[in-house]
């Protein structure tokens, strides 16, 4: 696998749309708010996507475990990844043929398990470009580069951080402090897992947010974390 690296496009490219072309844009989600629309931070992302040419646009996740997923009318949840498809539908004309879905994965790491092994490998995606936020990107970028070459080795990946828009402040810090965090746990379970068995095994058996251990209730959070939980 080569990787690529991409400065931080702003939410819109700088302007223009970009000439290279990719077989697919792979867009994280990131929440949604109580309507169902993808929050700003990940508006910024899909408007940065919506500026590169690509045979596809993949828009990732189900969901979150840190809180319920927002209703429709009919009463169904709302996948965060339908909103994303709407978005870039509404607001850039994608036509929908060009825009597929990961309705699947509920994190990061899932993200591009799910993305690798459901979309990208078996429809041979092998140029790929990755958006997420600036204060997602690191971490995004440890699990791409460890998932990736398990499915795909020969594929070719490229990184932009869009702006984090809508956070700031307190919750921005308290978004970094929890990725940082996650980066140490990403950095050893890349090094533990190394085949794409035992990254499945891992996902399937011993993530909390995919296996089938009873689920614990949630410890005593401080305000700031339940802040920080809630811009999921």
């Amino acid at each position: 696998m080569s990787v690529e690296g991409a400065a931080g496009g702003g939410g819109g490219g700088g302007g223009g749309v970009n000439v290279s072309e990719y077989d697919a844009v792979i867009v994280l989600g990131g929440g949604l708010a109580a309507d169902g629309s993808p929050h700003d931070f990940v508006k910024a992302r899909l408007d940065e996507g919506a500026q590169h040419v690509a045979r596809f646009y993949i828009c990732l996740s189900r969901g979150t475990t840190h809180k319920p997923p927002p209703c429709d009318d009919r009463g169904f949840p709302i996948d965060e990844a339908t909103a994303s498809a709407n978005y870039l539908i509404a607001n850039h004309g994608i036509p929908h043929d060009k825009i597929l879905k990961d309705t699947w994965s509920l994190d990061t790491i899932g993200n591009a398990v799910f993305a690798m092994a459901m979309i990208c490998e078996p429809m041979q995606l092998l140029n790929l470009m990755v958006i997420t936020s600036e204060f997602h990107l690191a971490r995004s970028r440890l699990i791409f580069d460890w998932i990736v070459p398990l499915w795909i080795p020969e594929a070719t990946v490229a990184y932009i951080g869009a702006v984090d828009a809508g956070l700031d402040g307190e919750l921005l810090e308290g978004r970094r402090e929890k990725e940082r965090g996650g980066c140490v746990n990403v950095e050893s379970q890349s090094r533990k897992f190394t085949t794409k068995m035992s990254a499945v095994a891992f996902l399937m058996q011993g993530h909390g947010a995919y296996n089938s251990a009873p689920q614990q209730a949630a410890s005593a959070s401080t305000a700031a974390n339940m802040q920080v939980l809630g811009s999921y």
